[in-house]
């Protein structure tokens, strides 16, 4: 018994764990990212506000609750490398962690998105998730299950075409890019829920967003709440 309590220990001794962003050795009670690093990230502080730059963007779309992002993203945004380390690097629970970082802070305000039935992550065309080995979005959408204890469903909503990067896209051209790209495979699961929370990683122009929007929008009588971990901007 002792030798179990021990190994561990023994462990983080010779291995300790380092913070994501300053590579520092974490303290007792921090996890992935040390709590200087979390005070300095940019929060978006949406979650405070009627009105977010998502919601006015898709303002077109009836069928909104509401439509928020968690943290700043940009060339010099200390959220950048975390983005990064989540979605080339492998580290999926570093998604999971921000997940429940934002759903602790969307709870501690009170947002509409809380009272979501169900979570959906935007899918990843199957193609590109071999290749990944996973689907970020995913693993935010497990994060905030965790804490609002809704549901994740991750095979009623698909993605059918594999689009090329949109980084250095307009708008007009991602909306072009996405048009028919998602689809969803299981309608009489989707029928069960009025209300229904789409995750994704970063949203730029919200053209994502719109596209699986109007994806969703055969069923009349179904809301959706829009969350992006993080929100940046084109150059």
């Amino acid at each position: 018994m002792m030798m179990k309590r021990l190994l561990p220990d023994l462990f983080q001794l010779f291995f300790p764990s380092l913070c994501c962003l300053c590579h520092r050795r974490l303290s007792e009670g921090e996890e992935l990212v040390c709590l200087h690093c979390l005070h300095a990230l940019p929060y978006t502080h949406y979650f405070t506000l009627p009105e977010t730059p998502l919601s006015r963007t898709l303002a077109g779309y009836s069928n909104i609750v509401s439509a928020t992002a968690f943290l700043r993203y940009g060339e010099d945004s200390p959220a950048r490398p975390l983005i990064h380390e989540l979605k080339y690097y492998g580290n999926q629970e570093l998604g999971r962690f921000l997940g429940r970082l934002a759903a602790h802070r969307l709870m501690s305000a009170g947002h509409p998105l809380c009272t979501a039935e169900l979570i959906v992550p935007v899918p990843l065309h199957p193609r590109r998730q071999r290749e990944r080995g996973y689907n970020q979005s995913e693993c935010i959408a497990e994060g905030l299950s965790s804490i609002l204890h809704i549901p994740v469903d991750t095979v009623s909503f698909v993605r059918t075409i594999n689009t090329s990067s949109q980084t250095t896209q307009t708008a007009e051209q991602r909306q072009h890019n996405l048009r028919g790209a998602f689809y969803i495979s299981r309608p009489e699961a989707i029928r069960l829920y009025r209300h229904i929370l789409l995750v994704d990683d970063v949203s730029t122009t919200e053209s994502t967003f719109a596209t699986c929007v109007e994806a969703f929008s055969v069923f009349t009588d179904l809301h959706l709440s829009l969350f992006a971990l993080a929100k940046t901007s084109l150059l």
